[in-house]
């Protein structure tokens, strides 16, 4: 195989840190359609030259098959130990399932582990639980390198000691494995008030009663015809499994062919189909083909799986975790003949949560999904970078302001329309993260006085306030303040905790007068 630069390069690293004995356990990270497939069966190739054992781990029967299939192509001869295969153990290559090793190795004693000095494990990133980190914990007392593989290295520093970048997205584009994507954000669902787990990902629930309302799923099929008149190749991500074999069926009344794929079933022709490997290649044929225009999913599409002919990507949910966000719409990144541009229709606001999937991200083991997102967000509360633009006509989404390069439309502001949870679509001006006010050291010195009274139990008032802050300070407060009541009014006279919600009400009133909708 003709390895890119950045492949050439992270594999150099990798061989260096294991031959070095440096760490035991390696953590590679590369934008996903960048080569890790192609790296890891190198690595493979590599290490079975030197006389090692090698365990590729993967977590999805898709996966297993795909990667059975590579290395097949590649003349190495393997075994595969997971479920539904049947096994050959004495093959110095074993691909393996962590539950299967789980149920036979340590819960029925039926297989011994396998033997490996080199431990390979796709998608670091969704096997990092206590089953996994049991089943690997035991290849590192034997003495195995652990050497993880992902394009999203968050939450996994308890697993992993040592990271290797290797490549960017730039750098993917550049050696031709990436096409450059184009956003357009038409809407997105209100989120507010809906529960988020630890990695920062909206629960199932919420994510469908926000977006299965008339507003978005009307929308989704419009503005699909309006960015893909060909009806090329397209994969769409829903909230949920239910909700995504709806889709399939909205898109069927209008005359385009659509079909649902989730772990057990295949939804084709308005019938469940199982999932069996036959079947999906079957349905992996129709969408390159175009036999089937979109293919409707939840989970099972997100990850490593191998569709360069996607042409469009439809976000109808809301990815929370920058995780999900980068592994599903790294889908459509991947370069394939028939490209030279993709597009990515989202519907769930993941263009300012989580940024461009062309954008270039600096890793660190210690981020998770969840501060990894909340670092954006700082950056654009304190200025450092900029929001992008969405044009308020067309929904393309941009760095630049001035005229739409997609539309032509020129406008000043960026406009996102928010649909409310009874439907109606509101237009939201603006930023959509408000940048911090730095507060003054007059501001830090009153809010110091004037919250710690607002806490007291004691029956305090502004003007008792005024006082303290006075004595401290040796000036009353500043009429410019916040929280300081207007001069010569009654305000002064009003206690701490009323004259708290009095200002609260004040400013909501204030707010709501200036707000477009």
């Amino acid at each position: 195989m003709k390895l890119w630069r950045h492949q050439e390069a992270g594999l150099a690293e990798l061989w260096r840190q294991i031959d070095g004995k440096e760490s035991q356990r390696i953590c590679v990270t590369s934008p996903t359609g960048a080569g890790k497939t192609v790296m890891q069966t190198e690595l493979a190739k590599a290490a079975v030259r030197k006389g090692m054992k090698v365990s590729l781990y993967t977590n999805r029967v898709m996966l297993t098959e795909q990667s059975s299939s590579v290395l097949a192509s590649q003349g190495l001869r393997h075994g595969i130990r997971a479920r539904g295969f049947n096994p050959a153990l004495m093959r110095d290559i074993q691909i393996s399932s962590l539950m299967t090793e789980n149920s036979r190795v340590f819960n029925s004693g039926r297989w011994t582990l396998h033997d490996a000095d080199l431990v390979i494990v796709d998608e670091a990133h969704s096997q990092k639980a206590a089953i996994a980190q049991k089943v690997l914990n035991e290849h590192t007392k034997h003495g195995a390198v652990i050497v993880g593989w992902t394009a999203t290295p968050l939450g996994i520093n308890h697993i992993y000691d040592s990271l290797i970048v290797a490549g960017s997205n730039s750098e993917a584009r550049q050696c031709g494995a990436h096409v450059p994507c184009d956003t357009f954000g038409p809407d997105e669902p209100s989120m507010k008030g809906c529960q988020v787990n630890g990695d920062g990902e909206y629960s199932g629930g919420d994510i469908s009663k926000r977006v299965m309302v008339s507003t978005i799923f009307g929308r989704v099929v419009r503005h699909w015809k309006r960015l893909n008149p060909d009806g090329k190749p397209t994969v769409l991500f829903a909230p949920g499994v239910a909700e995504s074999k709806w889709f399939v069926d909205q898109f069927e009344r209008v005359g385009v062919t659509a079909a649902h794929i989730d772990g057990k079933n295949i939804y084709w022709h308005g019938q469940d189909q199982p999932s069996t490997p036959e079947f999906r290649k079957e349905l992996m044929r129709a969408s390159k083909d175009g036999d089937v225009q979109v293919v409707c999913n939840r989970f099972v599409l997100r990850e490593a799986i191998d569709m360069p002919w996607l042409a469009h990507g439809i976000g109808a949910t809301v990815f929370g975790s920058l995780q999900t966000f980068l592994q599903a719409g790294g889908r459509l990144l991947r370069n394939h003949e028939s490209l030279d541009r993709v597009i990515w229709q989202c519907h769930g606001g993941s263009w300012w949560r989580h940024g461009s999937l062309n954008e270039d991200r600096k890793w660190d083991l210690s981020d998770t999904s969840k501060s990894a997102t909340r670092k954006r967000r700082d950056d654009f509360k304190d200025g450092v970078k900029k929001e992008p633009v969405c044009c308020p006509k067309c929904g393309a989404v941009r760095r630049r302001s001035g005229a739409c390069p997609y539309c032509g439309f020129k406008h000043k502001v960026s406009v996102r329309f928010v649909v409310e949870l009874d439907g109606s679509l509101k237009r939201m001006r603006g930023q959509a993260i408000p940048r911090r006010k730095l507060r003054s050291a007059e501001q830090k010195q009153w809010d110091s006085c004037f919250f710690r009274c607002l806490n007291s139990r004691r029956k305090i008032t502004m003007n008792q306030v005024a006082a303290m802050y006075r004595k401290q300070h040796g000036s009353y407060p500043p009429a410019k303040l916040s929280y300081v009541p207007k001069r010569g009014t009654s305000e002064w006279e009003m206690p701490v905790k009323s004259f708290h919600k009095h200002w609260k009400n004040r400013k909501r009133k204030k707010s709501c007068g200036t707000t477009t909708g």
